[in-house]
């Protein structure tokens, strides 16, 4: 091999390691559903006419790794992304912040029951790799309806987030921010490229 073929191979060699790592930081290689930072951006486009924001956390996935081993909680990980993104349908944006933490934004206002299901849906029996069944758990925030109306999509996930901790607290189920028990939502002027919600009645 001559040293122009060597330049060459190491060059391919650099480019597929650049694109595998540009693929991971879009999409999460374990979920499928878009990371932290190409969620963002996912999000913003669609943030102006959501009908809500909601973050989740998987319960219980510490213990399950430590029980069942890190196979079986990458497994619980993986369906509840894809519990998630058929419950919310194709024309929300749903994403895989971190470890145990999923965000969407949905194009409606969903109703309590609506939450109930896809939070029944999601724990669902869930048999894993090594034989075990699982009750697969997670905590649900939601800021919807007229609550965005003039928010940025930082400002909303917080409150999500604020609601979503407040549904852990009581062990799981489903939260809708709440001002008077969460807090204030503070919403401070934004830069102008930030984008802000238009307002939709609840």
């Amino acid at each position: 091999m001559t040293s122009t073929d060597a330049t060459i191979t190491q060059l391919r060699a650099q480019v597929a390691e650049l694109e595998a790592e540009l693929a991971a930081e879009r999409l999460s290689p374990l979920t499928q559903l878009p990371g932290r930072r190409y969620f963002v951006r996912l999000a913003e486009a669609a943030y102006p006419d959501a009908g809500a924001v909601v973050l989740g956390d998987v319960d219980g996935l510490k213990a399950v790794n430590d029980r069942h081993g890190h196979r079986a909680g990458d497994q619980l990980l993986a369906e509840v992304a894809d519990r998630l993104r058929t419950a919310f349908g194709r024309a929300s944006v749903v994403g895989h912040l971190s470890g145990d933490e999923f965000a969407a934004v949905l194009p409606i206002v969903p109703a309590p029951h609506h939450l109930d299901r896809v939070h029944d849906w999601i724990t669902d029996p869930l048999p894993l790799v090594n034989g075990v069944t699982i009750t697969p758990g997670i905590s649900l925030g939601v800021i919807a309806g007229d609550q965005l109306a003039e928010t940025t999509l930082p400002e909303a996930m917080h409150a999500a987030d604020l609601a979503m901790y407040a549904a852990k607290r009581a062990g799981g189920g489903w939260r809708r921010y709440d001002a008077a028990e969460h807090g204030p939502l503070a919403v401070e002027p934004a830069p102008v490229h930030r984008v802000r919600h238009h307002g939709r009645a609840a």
